[in-house]
């Protein structure tokens, strides 16, 4: 939990001072939106465009993990916190913006090198993978206890995979497009190492 009033990001493409707005995934703060975990998008990168396509109340408890999801499957959108689904379907057919805001993890960036202020979680992070043009989960599940899937034996979908960290080996991308991800702020791999196929953290941000 946290008193401010602004935005804990989970994970965004999104920069409004430079209306490069695509989607952000964050935990409002108590004074911001009623505190809700809000799914938010815009198609042209304006203001005017954004739609908040899911405002959920969900109050976290500390020092427990959790398994976030956001899902689009043929034209509908649904919000997951450990496979249960928050909110109702949401019809969502939106072409998201295609800007240059940095993709981020646990931060908004207004750039490639600056976090804005009063929206980086403090906390821990884990498996992060973001899939494009296919929807993984159009019904409630059950969360995966193994680490995601490396290659197309793992995942079959791997192809449609465009960003995967896992933070086991590095702070880095482990799809098969390898692109260079920037720790910030002091994030780093925690030590020791927890194993080869274990879950790895980096710290608070």
């Amino acid at each position: 939990g946290h008193t401010r009033s602004k935005k804990v990001e989970i994970a965004s493409e999104w920069d409004e001072h430079n209306n490069l707005r695509s989607w952000q995934l964050f935990k409002a703060g108590p004074t911001l939106m009623s505190g809700n975990l809000v799914f938010r998008i815009s198609t042209d990168g304006q203001a005017g465009t954004v739609v908040n396509t899911h405002s959920w109340p969900w109050v976290p408890d500390l020092n427990v993990w959790y398994f976030i999801t956001v899902c689009r499957v043929a034209g509908v959108n649904r919000l997951f916190v450990d496979g249960v689904q928050l909110g109702a379907d949401q019809a969502d057919t939106a072409t998201y913006f295609d800007g240059s805001a940095v993709l981020a993890i646990g931060a908004e960036m207004s750039s490639s090198s600056a976090a804005i202020a009063d929206t980086s979680i403090d906390g821990f992070a884990d498996e992060f993978r973001f899939t494009v043009g296919k929807g993984r989960y159009s019904g409630e599940f059950v969360p995966p206890v193994a680490p995601f899937g490396r290659d197309v034996a793992g995942d079959p979908d791997f192809a449609s995979v465009v960003l995967l960290s896992g933070f086991d080996n590095g702070i880095d991308d482990e799809s098969s497009y390898g692109r260079t991800v920037t720790a910030y702020n002091g994030a780093v791999m925690l030590t020791p190492d927890d194993g080869t196929a274990a879950f790895q953290s980096i710290n608070s941000l």
